[in-house]
């Protein structure tokens, strides 16, 4: 019996954890690399309208990317419109209910890419590529001319299936979800041992 009942408690967490990965938006932290940025780092969040799985521009609902190395800071972000597209996808680009990422095992001569731009200006970009003999991802942050500035670009080897952009940012939702989840399936539980306990006595 109390098997079954933890069961229960396992299948109710389940279910909560499910209906908050499905019901509508996700947040991601932007990942930092300051071993690749020259002195630069990157923070803030992207979010996507939940799809998980391949991800197109459309999925893209708003960003928000800061990039400063101390002395200077560049905002890169959908409430700065400007021309032409400001998410770009090519290729592969993934999501899970924790991560965004670019997968490594790309067909030779392809790559997978995120190009986000602000105003059509400041721009970053994160790319797995397979043009042999280049290393397996490229990681670039600059401006479009007239300024024409590169704050760094680099192109380097992972020991991974993805290059990981971002992870999921908790729910607050969700988490207060879980933890109701939890408290009902041990209060049943508890109520349940209570009763065997009584029985037994009598």
């Amino acid at each position: 019996m109390r098997r079954f009942y933890l069961a229960s408690i396992a299948l109710t967490v389940v279910l909560f954890l499910s209906k908050s990965v499905v019901a509508g938006s996700i947040t991601y932290n932007v990942i930092d690399y300051p071993d690749q940025q020259d002195g630069y780092h990157v923070s803030g969040t992207i979010t996507t309208d939940g799809t998980i799985g391949a991800l197109t521009a459309s999925n893209f609902l708003s960003w928000s990317l800061l990039v400063t190395n101390g002395s200077e800071s560049h905002l890169i972000s959908s409430a700065d419109p400007g021309p032409g597209p400001q998410v770009t996808v090519v290729g592969d680009v993934e999501a899970t209910a924790s991560t965004l990422y670019l997968p490594t095992d790309v067909p030779v001569d392809q790559l997978n890419y995120i190009l986000i731009l602000r105003g059509g200006t400041n721009r970053i970009q994160w790319a797995t590529v397979n043009f042999p003999p280049l290393p397996d991802a490229y990681f670039y942050s600059g401006t479009r001319p007239p300024e024409n500035r590169v704050f760094w670009e680099h192109v380097f080897d992972i020991d991974a299936p993805g290059f990981i952009v971002a992870s999921a940012v908790p729910e607050p939702s969700s988490i207060i979800s879980l933890a109701t989840a939890l408290a009902l399936g041990a209060g049943v539980l508890r109520r349940r041992q209570g009763a065997a306990v009584r029985s037994t006595r009598d």
